[in-house]
């Protein structure tokens, strides 16, 4: 347990990106070898620690081209392998914590790339297979999965109903018809909303088909539904209907401000011409004394 404690930020490093390090092709290999120390006689506190971590590293493989060239194990066995825990018939603690399982869920897993997401989906029918009151009693569990089913890949969406078969005790649905899959919970609803304007559109495509085969499933709550749906638009509208008062003509073109009136700068009064000055000549000294000037005659 401690060495691979020492050793794990190694494997997580060759794991990620999108090409693999020369001499780290069996990186995946010695992760799932270890995951045996997460349950059974061998369970290693210090391993079970890491599981989560482990869990986000497989993930994380998958999202690149290169993880279909892993074979043995390919990184589907080795996710699965990541959720070993003991046979607990009572349940009276989870099997799995909110942050082993939320890798899952969200954009890693149920949210996130196409082989992501069909690992997500795999992994999951495992765990309902061993745990089906931990399934059961996460809601967010049965949403992502029910979104799953109507993935426009072919891939996602039949290991997707193979997986909602297992959540309900059924079996062979991955071929199965819209209208024979078993219905979600009443409150279907509240997951999927906020994933109808999803930036992936493919996961927005899957969550308005969940969204509308859920209304059939559940006529009774149709009219509710169809409020919430209008008003997460309404929402998510810039201008509401109460705010907004201008009218449609006004928000056509944007509004342009009137051009502002510039004063004319005052006008400097008109001086007289500077050759038209009358020009003052200085008399010198003996001007002023009379030497040199002619004698007036009588």
């Amino acid at each position: 347990g401690a060495s691979f404690c020492f050793l794990f930020p190694v494997l997580c490093a060759a794991l990620k990106g999108p090409r693999t390090t020369p001499g780290c092709e069996g990186a995946l290999r010695v992760l799932e070898r270890h995951t045996l120390l997460l349950a059974g006689d061998e369970k290693n506190s210090i391993v079970i620690s890491l599981r989560s971590d482990m869990i986000c590293a497989v993930l994380e493989l998958l999202r690149h081209d290169r993880s279909q060239a892993f074979v043995d194990p390919n990184p589907y066995d080795a996710l699965v392998a990541c959720f070993q825990s003991d046979d607990n018939s009572n349940e009276s603690s989870p099997a799995f914590s909110t942050a082993e399982l939320s890798a899952l869920l969200d954009e890693r897993g149920a949210l996130g790339p196409r082989n992501c997401r069909i690992a997500s989906m795999i992994a999951i029918g495992e765990i309902s297979a061993s745990h089906q009151k931990l399934v059961k009693a996460n809601p967010l569990i049965e949403s992502r999965v029910w979104l799953n089913c109507f993935a426009r890949d072919e891939g996602v969406r039949k290991h997707a109903r193979k997986t909602w078969g297992i959540m309900n005790g059924k079996s062979d649905l991955a071929d199965a018809e819209d209208s024979s899959m078993p219905p979600p919970s009443p409150l279907y609803a509240i997951a999927l909303l906020p994933l109808l304007h999803y930036a992936d559109q493919e996961i927005a495509t899957a969550a308005a088909g969940a969204f509308a085969h859920g209304m059939a499933a559940h006529p009774n709550s149709v009219n509710k539904n169809i409020e919430k749906l209008c008003m997460s638009y309404i929402d998510s509208c810039p201008h509401s209907g109460s705010e907004d008062k201008s009218t449609p003509a006004d928000r056509s073109f944007p509004s342009i401000p009137a051009p502002k009136t510039i004063s004319a700068p005052p006008k400097k009064p008109l001086g007289v011409p500077a050759s038209l000055k009358k020009k003052t000549v200085k008399k010198s000294a003996l001007q002023v004394a009379g030497i040199g000037q002619p004698k007036k005659t009588k």
